[in-house]
């Protein structure tokens, strides 16, 4: 049996959405029963090792599969020797526990996915995991552009390359390269970043025209335009592309990022596109979503006419003076160049791998957004994360959403950069093989 033939051993569902609650196994007790699992199976004790299965495994994958699929296995990985350091994590509902296994040839991590009963779900050989997370170093870059200087950071793994570089970018309104904005410091997009260069790629995050150290780029809104947006994206791909201790360049868009994203995916030559909870509906559609339940019945009737007469490439001289904060005449023009965009339609028009990441409480862009991209794609992956909300933190509870904003040292959601570094790696040896 081929080795990429054994990469899915299970039938292992898609059931992030799942927000039931139950008592977890402890990390010990699933690191100590993955290690005995591999015991088994290298005494050949494969009825015993079965018997740890759930139903579907057990109906799945017989006593004498699992001999073969051990033995095959050692047949192109040499004699096994041990097992080494673990990782347990989570998988929406499931928990995971990796274990790095020394071959006589190589090493290779084996993913066990345990239930709450802490029977064995799935498995899967893949790569093995930094044992030490790579030390990173970082130096500020600048984007020269014909309207002013961006600002960012690349930070690199203090190891040889060349590297994957991911660029971000950031989410609507003044949101900075960390992912925070006045007053809401949650550091999300830095500890996504410093997570992904640990895992061995570079990573460049910069501030967005008129935020943060790129304030100068855009002093006067109304001369904004969301294509602006994309062609600095570009801009830092062909920057990037044209740097010899870089290989592979890929985006990593966040909110409206994603759609960022996605246009300068269209103009210039990429690796991968990461979306994390980017809308699926074009931005009217959206701003019609989230004014329903917050306005009166006669404000919103003129909210949703304004909201029409833009996407139409028509200006409201004088809105309400209830809306004039979201409709203010200098922002009009701003907003209709990002209304002539759908996000379908340009997920659709993708011909590179694309990943969908969403959290299944994040109360700004919901689970049903993320689908709609994930359907659009030609190449697209999606994955939902658990109790993870729109600043890519744990939040399982509503009351606890506005500290989860404001809080930097809550952690990121636990699986969320296993999943980016997953989705790159798979990226990077399919073309790798080409």
């Amino acid at each position: 049996m081929r080795l990429n033939n054994m990469l899915l051993l299970c039938l292992m569902p898609f059931l992030l959405l799942t927000q039931s609650t139950f008592a977890r196994p402890s990390v010990k007790d699933l690191e100590s029963a993955a290690r005995r699992f591999i015991v088994q199976l290298q005494e050949g004790e494969f009825a015993e090792a079965i018997s740890k299965f759930d139903s579907k495994m057990k109906q799945a994958v017989s006593q004498e599969q699992l001999s073969q699929i051990w033995k095959g296995l050692q047949a192109q990985s040499g004699a096994f020797e041990k097992a080494g350091a673990a990782r347990v994590g989570q998988s929406g509902p499931y928990q995971t526990v990796d274990l790095n296994c020394k071959f006589q040839n190589r090493t290779l991590a084996l993913r066990l996915v345990y239930n709450d009963k802490q029977q064995i779900s799935g498995f899967t050989v893949q790569p093995p995991f930094d044992e030490k997370p790579t030390p990173v170093q970082g130096e500020a870059v600048v984007l020269k552009t014909p309207t002013g200087d961006i600002h960012g950071s690349l930070e690199l793994p203090k190891t040889e390359g060349p590297f994957h570089v991911v660029i971000f970018i950031a989410g609507s309104g003044p949101t900075d390269r960390d992912g925070n904005q006045a007053g809401t410091k949650n550091d999300s997009l830095r500890k996504l970043g410093t997570g992904l260069v640990k895992r061995g790629f570079a990573t460049l995050r910069y501030d967005k025209r008129g935020i943060g150290r790129s304030n100068e780029v855009a002093t006067n809104e109304s001369t904004m335009s969301f294509d602006h947006f994309a062609n600095d994206a570009i801009g830092w791909v062909k920057m990037l592309r044209a740097d010899k201790r870089f290989k592979d360049v890929s985006i990593l868009g966040h909110s409206q990022g994603s759609l960022v994203g996605a246009i300068a995916a269209r103009k210039v030559k990429l690796t991968s596109l990461v979306s994390i909870a980017g809308a699926g509906l074009p931005i009217q559609d959206v701003l019609k979503m989230q004014l329903e339940p917050k306005l009166p019945p006669d404000l919103k009737t003129q909210a949703f006419e304004i909201v029409d007469k833009l996407a139409q490439g028509k200006s409201v001289p004088k809105p309400p003076q209830a809306l004039q904060s979201l409709f203010r005449p200098s922002i009009q023009s701003f907003m209709t160049s990002w209304m002539k965009y759908d996000p379908k339609v340009e997920f659709a028009a993708l011909k590179i791998p694309t990943l969908v990441v969403n959290g299944t409480t994040d109360i700004q862009v919901g689970v049903d957004q993320a689908k709609l991209l994930h359907e659009a794609g030609r190449q697209s992956k999606l994955v939902l994360v658990k109790d993870m909300n729109h600043v890519l933190k744990v939040c399982a509870k509503p009351e606890e959403q506005l500290k989860t904003y404001s809080d930097p040292k809550l952690p990121l959601a636990p699986t969320l950069v296993d999943e980016v570094d997953g989705f790159l790696r798979s990226v990077g040896r399919k073309l790798g093989e080409q």
